[in-house]
């Protein structure tokens, strides 16, 4: 079953296509990432003292940190914008917020119950108080690691028969929709 309709005056309505909406969440990692790197990257370059500290975890400044870090979440948003393969866009995403959860762990374990300065020195620019960015940071990595892991088990769904060889829309018939075939390797 690869959408749910509801029938109305001779038209039928899509209620949920999981290919859709994993583009749509596709799209959304891409723009979360895009933004959050790129506030990592220019934190990196900044000249607050901060950036001279050392994480504890894992013992390199925190320059080095955000620069790495900001690269990733770049790296991993062209990704998502050009990678062909859906499944490769949404385990890189699963990953990279498995990480960025283990890290969180990490810091807690070592004692570290500061707020996460996940945006660097771009919440000082917006003057956004700290525990508002290390709320909205939470929610986001919320987002991404069950929306990511979500949508990755919805598809895996549809692919118990193999993995999708060939997508093609078909062409729509008189009052009729556009409907996706999926075609299976065996």
């Amino acid at each position: 079953m690869a959408s749910v309709f509801i029938k109305s005056e001779n038209q039928q309505h899509r209620l949920y296509d999981p290919a859709r909406w994993a583009a749509r969440f596709i799209l959304s990692a891409a723009a979360i990432l895009l933004i959050t790197g790129s506030a990592n990257i220019a934190s990196a370059f900044g000249h607050s003292r901060i950036l001279s500290a050392h994480d504890p975890v894992f013992a390199i400044t925190l320059r080095s940190l955000f620069l790495m870090v900001g690269l990733v979440e770049v790296t991993l948003a062209c990704i998502c914008l050009f990678a062909g393969r859906i499944a490769l866009k949404l385990a890189s995403v699963a990953w990279l917020t498995a990480g960025f959860v283990m890290c969180r762990i990490s810091l807690f374990r070592v004692g570290c119950h500061k707020m996460c300065p996940c945006l660097g020195g771009l919440t000082d620019e917006l003057h956004m108080p700290a525990k508002a960015a290390d709320l909205i940071m939470n929610n986001v990595l919320l987002y991404l690691l069950f929306g990511s892991a979500a949508t990755l088990f919805s598809l895996f769904l549809l692919l118990e028969k193999g993995p999708i060889s060939n997508r093609r829309a078909s062409p729509p018939v008189p009052g009729g929709e556009l409907r996706l075939t999926l075609s299976y390797v065996e």
